[in-house]
């Protein structure tokens, strides 16, 4: 009786539905076709829960289902799904039943795009709705844009169609996102590819370590390190179509990585595995996927300007102009044929470095600038320098003079082409640029031995306050080179980085070599700093306290990070073992009190009285107050240690293998007195602000301290930008200026408040009023 009833109501709610769609839609902007056409489509799944109800009546079910479940019944609500492949011609008039569920694999891919599929009917139906989504996709996708189904294929899924609708495929492939800033992960570029039939392209890992440990209860400056090239194991999902014909291994910057070069071998899809294993850690992986395809993937955009050679002055406005190759569908004499659909543009800017011919190469990482997006037409109006974000922050601002090029891509997809060659963007029209000058070199070391580690350490200084990177070759064939930065906004930290460098090498054989540190500016400009060392017998070593090492004056109660260096050969894991992790070392730390070396015959008898700083310290650094101990000589009294001189010892928990500070170190008393930072220099007060438009403000600020000031922002709108804090504060005066742009998007007025910190407790602020229209 309750299957009846289920039955009666159907039939009631089609009767009611016809009814009322005439009823509440009088007047519409719909053809009468169009309205047939949904009815139809509606009455069909209607159609098909009542053939479900009178199944389940009868008793007799379709294969797999019991009479306890009810028939599945085609959806409305468009189901985004991975892209699909069709083994068969559609047309209007087919349906699921006759194509094995094709037509709402087609329906559903369609509906993803509300601008082709508006109605987003998935009923397994080819209807009149459905025919015309087919049309539109043709059309936006230059397979055909007129004539019917019978002369040139239009409204119907042919061959051509769905070839391109395998190269066309609407669901990207997504980079990999880490869990967490704390974790690292694996990464392939490209992240997605559409190659043609026997064309190769090549794809390479890149491993994005984690953000390092701050110390515990200490700020420090949150920044990501550099990914790199790694070398990584390469599988393809479908070989039959995409394989991976060759793995070339290359050996750069110290360490080796591959390249795997990817054929198509038919039409289709396959994923491209890269897995790789970090030094400690799990195994981790990432897939990049292919489309294989009958039409070449030779990008139809040409840049035309800068292409190679332009020197643009910054702010200056030049247009940057570009072509679009994509052939157009003619349309016969006479016909009406649909317009071409819009194409959109993203501009980017990216630093370009000259070829390396050297052994020791910097790892360059250009941060791709985002200068504008969705852009109609063949050319865009640049203010030369101007970036609306960078490497996805949402950050803008104006690029340093340098060398660039241009990337023009298609919104949305991977059609992409860049200029030929680097152009330059110099500033106040000149392009001047001043190399670093080395001014702080290391203490020539005596006495090294054989496998000893050796700390080395340089300070340099760059009058147009760049980045700097540092290298150096050790004599020996080996060395290490560093990473080019491009700087991501005048904020706090990044601004003149890398002014000082500090490494460790160790020599396998003795003899006399010749050390080469070389400072580069990234722009053209370095220099160099040459000396010799002489490596003699073996003693082994494996804890090396490196900060305070002697000379330093630390003032009692600061915070100050004591630094050691675990030398401890790590065993190798070949590649594809699971190996377990190495088990973690702790670290016990002391302060001992120096007295000078005894000269005389008749030497006092002095008792060091060793205080003890930290025990079980995981990690190589420990952030002190300085002079606090937790215990003296076993008593098990804590306090904290007079003015004097003194060394630390750093030793392995437990053993007694142990380092100390090479010479002393002071612990003076000073003052906690802090003076506050002051602002001194604000924005012009901005008029006729619109919604929609990017304004920019400028800061400055001096402390009476030096200290390295960080900056925070509050727009008054609920968005607001935050610097990081240094600790301790190194006090070289960075960070006295800021730069910041905004937009609203909505009118109204709104409070900014600019607000400076020292780090160390003393802050300065600065409010306006800003009205946007």
């Amino acid at each position: 009786m309750n299957k009846q009833i289920k039955l009666f109501t159907v039939l009631s709610v089609a009767v009611v539905i016809g009814i009322s769609f005439f009823i509440a839609n009088p007047v519409s902007s719909q053809t009468n076709e169009q309205i047939i056409q949904q009815l139809q489509e509606q009455i069909m799944q209607l159609k098909a829960q009542i053939t479900a109800l009178q199944r389940q009546l009868s008793g007799v079910t379709p294969s797999g289902i019991t009479p306890s479940e009810p028939e599945p019944v085609p959806t409305t609500i468009p189901v985004s799904s991975e892209c699909p492949e069709f083994s068969q011609r559609l047309y209007p008039g087919v349906s699921d039943a006759s194509t094995g569920g094709e037509v709402t694999k087609l329906q559903k891919m369609l509906a993803n795009d509300p601008n082709i599929y508006p109605e987003g009917l998935v009923t397994g139906y080819y209807g009149l709705l459905t025919e015309k989504a087919v049309q539109r996709w043709q059309t936006k996708q230059g397979v055909v844009s007129s004539g019917n189904p019978a002369t040139t294929g239009y409204g119907v899924v042919g061959p051509q169609t769905r070839t391109r609708m395998v190269i066309a495929c609407p669901t990207p492939v997504p980079r990999p996102i880490p869990p967490s800033i704390n974790a690292g992960y694996l990464e392939i570029e490209p992240s997605s590819a559409s190659i043609a039939v026997d064309e190769s392209k090549s794809f390479q890992a890149f491993y994005q370590p984690p953000m390092p440990k701050c110390p515990e209860g200490f700020a420090c400056p949150q920044v990501m390190p550099a990914r790199f090239p790694v070398e990584a194991e390469w599988t393809s999902s479908n070989p039959n179509v995409a394989s991976i014909i060759g793995v070339a291994i290359a050996d750069t910057t110290g360490h080796s990585y591959t390249s795997a070069q990817v054929k198509g071998i038919s039409n289709g899809t396959a994923d491209i595995k890269a897995a790789y294993k970090p030094s400690s850690g799990a195994v981790l992986a990432a897939t990049a996927r292919v489309t294989v395809g009958s039409v070449s993937s030779v990008s139809s955009i040409t840049v035309i300007s800068p292409n190679g050679g332009e020197t643009w002055a910054k702010e200056s406005t030049q247009t940057i102009k570009w072509q679009d190759n994509t052939p157009v569908p003619l349309c016969p004499v006479g016909a009406a044929c649909a317009p071409q659909a819009p194409k959109y543009f993203d501009i980017k800017l990216l630093p370009y470095y000259p070829p390396c011919t050297t052994n020791l190469c910097p790892e360059y990482y250009p941060a791709p600038y985002t200068i504008a997006k969705s852009v109609y037409g063949p050319s865009y109006s640049w203010s030369v320098g101007k970036y609306l974000d960078v490497l996805g922050t949402g950050t803008g601002g104006i690029v340093s003079g340098g060398s660039y090029t241009v990337q023009v891509c298609q919104t949305g997809t991977s059609i992409c082409d860049s200029s030929d060659s680097y152009f330059k963007i110099i500033s106040g029209g000149t392009s001047t640029n001043n190399p670093p000058v080395i001014n702080g070199i290391p203490a020539m070391p005596s006495s090294i031995q054989l496998n000893q580690s050796v700390s080395f350490s340089w300070d340099a200084t760059d009058a147009d306050k760049d980045n700097l990177s540092w290298s150096v070759n050790w004599g020996d064939g080996a060395g290490s080179a560093g990473v080019c930065a491009i700087p991501v906004s005048n904020l706090t930290i990044g601004t003149n980085s890398g002014t000082n460098f500090t490494a460790f090498h160790s020599w396998s054989k003795a003899g006399t070599y010749t050390v080469k540190a070389t400072v580069n500016d990234c722009k053209g400009g370095s220099d160099a700093h040459t000396f010799n060392v002489t490596v003699g017998k073996f003693v082994q070593t494996s804890v090396t306290v490196i900060s305070p090492n002697g000379g330093e004056t630390w003032t009692k109660g600061t915070t100050q990070t004591i630094k050691w260096q675990d030398n401890t050969p790590v065993p190798l894991c070949p590649v594809g073992a699971a190996c377990a992790p190495q088990a973690p070392k702790y670290f016990d730390i002391k302060l001992l009190p120096y007295y000078p070396p005894c000269t005389t015959n008749l030497c006092p008898a002095y008792y060091p009285s060793p205080y003890t700083i930290a025990k079980s310290v995981y990690g190589p650094s420990y952030s002190w107050s300085v002079g606090k101990y937790l215990n003296v000589l076993g008593t098990g009294t804590g306090g904290v240690a007079p003015d004097g001189s003194y060394t630390v010892q750093v030793c392995q928990t437990g053993t007694s293998i142990c380092d100390s500070s090479d010479n002393y170190f002071k612990i003076v008393s000073g003052t906690t007195t802090n003076n506050s930072p002051v602002i001194n220099s604000i924005p012009a007060i901005p008029v006729n602000v619109r919604v929609g438009q990017s304004v920019s403000f400028s800061w400055g600020a001096t402390d009476a301290d030096g200290d390295n000031l960080s900056w925070g922002v509050s727009w008054g709108d609920g968005t607001g930008v935050a610097g990081a804090c240094q600790s301790p504060n190194p006090q070289n005066k960075q960070g006295w200026t800021f730069n910041e742009y905004h937009t609203w998007s909505s009118p109204g007025t709104y409070t900014v408040t600019a607000t400076v910190n020292d780090c160390r407790g003393g802050s300065n602020e600065h409010n306006f009023v800003v009205s946007v229209n």
